[in-house]
């Protein structure tokens, strides 16, 4: 078996792959993390050259939710055929921060389609059909891990949804049970989904003390898409809410990856990596 990793250049953004060739089926199992660019025509330039339409990818990680991680993923649908999406799990409050930054930020519509609709890919367009018609899997990574919930090891239902704890391998839900080669060299994906609750505090008082300035109250956690129509035409606000955060990152979760052998003994059925 033979893997490769690529980092793509996508500019300002992140698009990376692994590409398994296995010898048993020589066909080629992929995985991606992130999916986005500041520029759009260079991160869809970037999956047209990587990608044959309708090849498999057996896998996506979201690390969190700018633009420039994630507004590649609609044409990464459309182009291929992804069988599963991995994001990192957002609390209601999480969710409203999260859609409020990207409101102010102006961030790409089709992020905004996503966060509204994270449960239903079906209400994300065509796009988001292609994957329920597919039985694609959309999973989402709980803050908590298998170390808090050493009872709870196993994906497990949240309201319908997939939910994997963090430090879970996922291995098994991404490849099934048939790449039997990728199990014999222990290769695993176990993904850890960061909350900053530091940081969800810090942004609440930011926000909550230019509001009071401006005679503005700031909103319980599942309203701000509805609390920016009411103030994006209050300049002086928005000015000195994007001057207090000054290019800050608004998300307060983020994930990571690893992915590698978890054998003690690496050279053992040694993948060629080049």
């Amino acid at each position: 078996m033979r893997m490769l990793r690529s980092f793509l250049p996508v500019g300002q953004g992140a698009f990376y792959r692994e590409a398994f060739m296995t010898d048993t089926d020589k066909k080629i199992h992929n995985v991606v993390y992130d999916c986005g660019s500041t520029s759009k025509n260079l991160i869809i330039s970037a999956i047209d050259r990587e990608f044959r339409k309708e090849d498999t990818v057996d896998a996506v990680f979201i690390s969190h939710f700018h633009s420039d991680h994630i507004n590649g993923l609609k044409h990464l649908i459309e182009h291929c055929n992804v069988k599963n999406i991995f994001f990192p799990y957002l609390e209601k409050k999480e969710k409203g921060f999260t859609k409020l930054f990207c409101l102010l930020e102006q961030e790409d519509e089709d992020v905004f389609v996503i966060l509204n609709n994270m449960e239903n890919p079906e209400k994300w367009g065509t796009w988001g059909r292609k994957l329920k018609n597919s039985e694609a899997g959309i999973w989402f990574v709980s803050t908590e891990t298998t170390e808090t919930l050493k009872s709870e090891k196993k994906p497990k239902e949240d309201n319908g949804n997939k939910v994997v704890l963090s430090g879970q391998d996922c291995s098994s839900e991404i490849f099934g049970s048939e790449l039997s080669e990728i199990k014999d060299v222990a290769w695993e994906y176990i993904p850890f989904n960061f909350r900053q609750e530091e940081k969800i505090q810090w942004i609440k008082k930011i926000l909550t003390t230019f509001g009071k300035e401006e005679g503005v109250e700031l909103p319980e956690y599942n309203d701000y898409t509805s609390f920016f129509k009411e103030v994006k035409d209050n300049k002086e606000l928005l000015k000195k809410w994007k001057e207090a955060l000054n290019g800050k990152d608004g998300n307060t979760n983020s994930m990571v990856v690893f992915s590698g052998s978890c054998k003690n003994n690496l050279t053992y059925k040694l993948l060629k990596c080049r």
